[in-house]
């Protein structure tokens, strides 16, 4: 049934330290498609999503991506808009992930969000798609 266990990690308000994260502020888990090459290992797509790299600031960012899902999809491009600044500082920066810190626009951050175990849905008009949290 879609949204079991939903309720055990749903997001909670402010304030959000790592010990009230929908992680337990753990962030070692990886999403299904966990990349071996980075450390990586495959998890139930039920799980919640849950920080990659473990870049500091990483973790927070997830959990702000999990409470604006929470209220239903949105499309990956509406959801880096509000989020590029933030991703670019804390998890493009970070000397843990692989990603450079002078790409923009290159894709990195929808890869990144299935990395740490959002769903992404199929393609439509062109290169757009929508994400959604695990059901």
């Amino acid at each position: 049934q879609v949204g079991e266990g939903l309720e055990m990690w749903q997001p909670r308000l402010h304030p959000r330290p790592p010990a009230a994260m929908p992680n337990g502020g753990d962030t070692a888990w990886h999403g299904a498609d966990a990349d071996a090459a980075a450390g990586g290992r495959a998890t139930s797509c039920r799980s919640p999503p849950r920080a990659f790299f473990g870049a500091d600031g990483e973790a927070v960012l997830v959990y702000d991506i999990v409470a604006l899902l929470a209220e239903g999809p949105m499309e990956v491009n509406r959801l880096s808009s509000k989020f590029a600044m933030v991703f670019n500082e804390e998890v493009r920066g970070s000397p843990l992930t692989p990603y450079s810190t002078a790409g923009r626009n290159d894709g990195n951050f929808k890869k990144w969000l299935m990395k740490c175990g959002f769903q992404v849905g199929p393609i439509f008009e062109r290169n757009r798609a929508f994400v959604f949290l695990p059901r």
